[in-house]
């Protein structure tokens, strides 16, 4: 009898178990059917949004990025009220962590950020990126109109094609983004000794920028001294600089790369191009 009695205790667990899951199934399949809701410019400035694993590490990505006014760390994708850190966690919200990216369309496209969301993640990881693993982690490109889901399944069978793997990326119509707590805002830049952000999200953040240092937006003088005296830093430093100098020409882009090419030594480097950029920007 007491068996028995713990056999039905167990099938109805389950049996609740499951009606819960399904509930949950409907709704998020009700966020992925809905109808996008396009979000109106203020000020010349559009939005955009992402979710690609811990938002520390894409929100210090984007902002990067020339052209982004900014980016807030939140959440998006699922159907429940009023998210929070802790309620996310859990996996049963159905939201991702995501950012929204504020950014000039004058300065940088929608399908340009479409290219740095897929450049700085590891594109067939699914649910997670890094170490960062559970369904509020994974991966969501968030469109807001055909022309921007035309942009988003073109570059996802572009990516499929070149590096044949299966883009992890689920694409799904905007609805609503849930700012985070503020103790998340601007975390990486803010707490640069945290362990999690020196040995995950700024490695991830150098990833990329080595990667697409055309399309990042440090001015001279921080990028100089933000690197590192350490020689792989100071050319990524260096990298950074010729793309930062592009639009004064090819001279003197030429110029940089000799002066990076001539010197061994890390001081003398660092000195010559400071030099150098002083006299360009006088």
């Amino acid at each position: 009898m007491k068996n028995t009695l713990i056999l039905l205790t167990l099938l109805f667990c389950a049996s609740i178990s499951c009606q819960n899951t399904n509930t949950q199934n409907a709704k998020q399949q009700a966020v992925i059917n809905a109808t996008p809701i396009e979000v109106s410019q203020e000020n010349g400035i559009a939005k955009a949004y992402f979710a690609s694993g811990c938002f520390w590490c894409v929100e210090a990505v984007y902002e990067s990025v020339h052209g982004v006014e900014e980016a807030i760390s939140g959440y998006s994708g699922g159907f429940t009220d009023n998210p929070t850190y802790e309620l996310s966690n859990t996996g049963r919200t159905g939201h991702a962590e995501a950012v929204e990216v504020l950014y000039d369309p004058t300065v940088v496209s929608f399908s340009t950020l479409v290219d740095v969301y897929f450049g700085s993640q590891n594109v067939a990881q699914i649910n997670g990126q890094g170490p960062d693993r559970g369904a509020q982690y994974r991966s969501i490109i968030f469109f807001q109109n055909e022309e921007q889901k035309t942009i988003i399944l073109q570059k996802i069978a572009a990516i499929a094609k070149t590096q044949k793997v299966t883009v992890a990326a689920e694409v799904y119509p905007f609805q609503k983004f849930w700012k985070a707590e503020d103790y998340h805002q601007n975390y990486e830049r803010l707490h640069p000794n945290n362990p999690y952000v020196r040995n995950v999200s700024t490695p991830r953040l150098k990833r990329f920028q080595a990667k697409f240092p055309h399309v990042i937006g440090h001015d001279f003088k921080s990028t100089l001294k933000a690197t590192t005296m350490t020689s792989p830093d100071i050319r990524a430093g260096v990298s950074l600089l010729i793309a930062a100098l592009s639009a004064k020409g090819t001279s003197t882009i030429h110029n940089i790369e000799q002066i990076d090419r001539g010197y061994q030594n890390i001081d003398e480097r660092l000195k010559a191009i400071g030099a150098k950029i002083e006299r360009i920007e006088t």
